[in-house]
């Protein structure tokens, strides 16, 4: 539920309210019991919107956040829901009558009950990792997006994401997520020359990940010491995409276009997963 008021002709507030429930089960090949549940959980949102000129506006807003979590505690439990409050501020602007957009945000988000790696147990013989909360939780940062057509034939996504999480003492949180993210993504018509043909392709670039270890930086957890991490690193993709007729489009796809070799996350027990490696797609589309 939402709503927008005009407080007065360049001001507007904004408010929201969502109600959530939910049920978890246990499972073992079928549907054991009803574990947990909770129903009737309301998340408010609020913000206000000034529109500067017909280009620019700015805005500031606050919700409420609460996220239902599977990961369970070394006891077999339930972590408790993820609660906390999303603080927001940012510019908004419109070119070329809305055509190509940019968008710049600071933000804070205060949590409890954040799952963080706790140790291993083990399970029917399998090795497994549990989990548990941590309260304090502060993440700040910044982004920034462009998006839309930047010439008739040509359009364009770049994004940038800053952001660190740190406890009450201000040290860092084990997270596998990196502190900077680029995106950047175009397409390109090419009508004038290839009826019917758009090529277009993407890069991927994050900086490097790895577990920390409060103020002590990085977690050694090999057997000399070693520290599980993966550097910083960048993903390209590229694809082709035809217009046979009016009914028929026919698309190909490589991602990870020069195979590179990366983890996508690192554990603090020396747990990792490799990412996709190069990868080939192809589709026909037909509407009839």
């Amino acid at each position: 539920m939402s709503a927008q008021f005009s407080l007065t002709d360049p001001l507007s507030l904004v408010t929201g309210l969502r109600s959530s429930s939910w049920d978890h089960y246990a499972w073992d090949g079928e549907i054991i019991e009803e574990d947990a549940s909770d129903s009737g959980i309301l998340t408010p949102y609020i913000g206000l919107v000034y529109e500067i000129n017909e280009h620019f506006s700015t805005y500031a807003s606050m919700t409420d956040i609460y996220n239902f979590q599977t990961e369970l505690d070394i006891k077999n439990q339930l972590l408790d829901p993820l609660e906390g409050k999303n603080y927001e501020a940012g510019l908004k602007a419109e070119f070329f009558d809305n055509k190509l957009n940019f968008t710049a945000a600071a933000f804070q988000v205060k949590q409890d009950n954040v799952a963080t790696p706790d140790r291993m147990v083990v399970v029917n013989g399998q090795d497994e990792l549990r989990y548990k909360t941590a309260k304090g939780i502060t993440t700040k940062g910044y982004e920034m997006e462009l998006s839309g057509a930047l010439t008739s034939d040509m359009q364009i996504y770049l994004g940038y994401t800053h952001r660190v999480a740190r406890k009450n003492d201000d040290t860092k949180v084990s997270r596998n997520a990196p502190e900077d993210m680029i995106r950047l993504s175009t397409s390109y018509n090419l009508d004038n020359t290839i009826e019917g043909l758009t090529i277009g392709g993407g890069l991927r670039w994050q900086s490097k990940i790895y577990p920390r270890d409060g103020a002590n930086g990085p977690r050694g957890t090999g057997p000399n010491g070693e520290t599980p991490q993966q550097g910083k690193y960048t993903v390209a993709d590229i694809f082709a995409r035809y217009h046979v007729n009016d009914n028929m489009t026919v698309s190909a796809n490589i991602n990870n276009l020069f195979d590179k070799s990366y983890y996508e996350s690192v554990g603090i027990f020396g747990l990792g997963a490799y990412g996709e490696p190069r990868s080939y797609s192809a589709q026909i589309t037909y509407q009839f």
